[in-house]
């Protein structure tokens, strides 16, 4: 009577060509070049089964360089009183620290050039980098600062210069040439700016625009700005309770290239901005919440039931679930453990 090539050989034979194959793919996995890593004919691969199937050793994040806060903010930082928060403005190659009322940036390419501003009277809750309009400040001026305070939303012009003792850039903010609007109770959230210059926030439950210009007309030049609520739409006006409700927005999410702005409630809701082809406009698309999302999250992915068949296992089998894989999903069938 013949035998099975498996049936031949030894278990420890078995084990030991088990062996060899996984540690062949595992070679292969560590010797690949990352492009077959992370791409199969080009295309990102499915998911893998087991973590063979994945590459060892990949960090998402590596530690590139330290760099140490200037030492004159060890002071300011053991005094601080109630707010502080820090940042990158890679633009411009500054780092920022916020402490209390005051803003610090510097260098963090040379690790110098620490600039203080200290106009700001009430303690700042967040600040953001925008560019400006080109014909509000000066032809040079490219970048504005946008500090929110507990009261107010201000835009300072941002000059970077040359400096002539060390051939360096240096950075300085023009406290005498800025715009001013008050946010009315209101809590600031998130900023957001375009690259032609608008502006927009979201304070509560609502998306605001920073519009602010240049007059030259015959009333008298100056700056002038104000605030619009992009959230209020004539019909939520006339009708109140077809509005998308009373839930803050925490984030604001621009895609600059197709124009879309995105707001992310505290619920878990989504606001959708349509800004135009040209970038000037806005106009709310429509308003996901939370549920709906998870509604046609579960659409996508439910199951489809390709056949419901009756299954009778023999005595001392347990009952089981049968798997099939299907386009849309998987197939579930559960066995009957009754006698009949």
């Amino acid at each position: 009577m013949s035998t099975s090539f498996i049936e031949a050989m030894g278990g420890d034979s078995i084990e030991s060509a088990a062996q060899r194959v996984a540690s062949h793919i595992e070679n292969t996995i560590d010797t690949a070049d990352i492009y077959n890593k992370l791409t199969q004919n080009g295309s990102c691969p499915v998911s893998g089964l087991g973590d063979r199937f994945y590459s060892k050793g990949g960090l998402e994040f590596v530690l590139k360089r330290r760099i140490p806060m200037p030492e004159e903010l060890s002071y300011q930082i053991r005094n601080m009183r109630s707010q502080f928060s820090m940042g990158l403005f890679p633009e411009i190659s500054r780092a920022w620290v916020v402490i209390d009322s005051d803003i610090f940036m510097w260098n963090y390419d040379t690790n110098d050039d620490l600039a203080y501003f200290d106009a700001v009277e009430n303690t700042v809750l967040k600040i953001a980098l925008v560019r400006v309009k080109s014909d509000v400040f000066a032809s040079h001026i490219t970048h504005g600062l946008i500090v929110g305070t507990v009261t107010d939303l201000s835009l300072y012009p941002v000059i970077m210069d040359i400096d002539p003792a060390t051939g360096r850039p240096g950075i300085a903010i023009d406290a005498s040439h800025f715009f001013k609007i008050a946010l009315d109770n209101a809590s600031l959230n998130d900023i957001v700016s375009t690259n032609d210059g608008r502006i927009f926030f979201t304070a509560d439950d609502k998306l605001y625009e920073f519009v602010y210009e240049h007059n030259t007309g015959w009333f008298g030049g100056g700056r002038r700005c104000r605030v619009v609520n992009q959230s209020v739409t004539l019909l939520s006006t006339l009708i109140p309770f077809l509005g998308p409700g009373s839930e803050e927005l925490e984030q604001i999410a621009l895609d600059k290239s197709r124009n879309i702005l995105y707001c992310l409630g505290k619920n878990g809701s989504i606001q959708v901005f349509d800004l135009g082809v040209d970038g000037a406009q806005c106009s709310r698309v429509c308003v996901v919440t939370a549920g709906q999302i998870a509604s046609l999250s579960q659409q996508e992915v439910r199951p489809q039931c390709l056949r419901v068949a009756h299954v009778r296992f023999s005595p001392g089998v347990a009952p089981t679930s049968i798997y099939r894989d299907t386009p849309q999903g998987v197939s579930i069938a559960y066995a009957d453990q009754s006698e009949n």
